[in-house]
């Protein structure tokens, strides 16, 4: 697992943020998103909107990378 898909599993917002705010982060390798947030979701409402709502805020799709193997994203200013 990545770094990010542990802290989505987890739910863990300012782990989330502290992660991709480090200047070595890279948008396009995070991993499998949505199967992690898909997890968070089952296990706590709750955190699955907080994490959803920071995600929402700080990413988009790329669309220009975009293939059936992996969803690449952009980080937001």
């Amino acid at each position: 697992m990545t770094p990010t898909e542990v802290a989505i599993q987890a739910g863990n917002v300012s782990e989330l943020a502290a992660i991709t705010s480090h200047p070595s982060f890279d948008a396009l390798n995070m991993g499998r998103v949505h199967l992690f947030m898909d997890i968070c979701r089952r296990d706590s409402t709750p955190h699955y909107e907080e994490i959803k709502k920071y995600f929402e805020a700080n990413f988009k799709l790329d669309p220009e990378r975009l293939d059936p193997t992996r969803r690449a994203y952009v980080k937001l200013s």
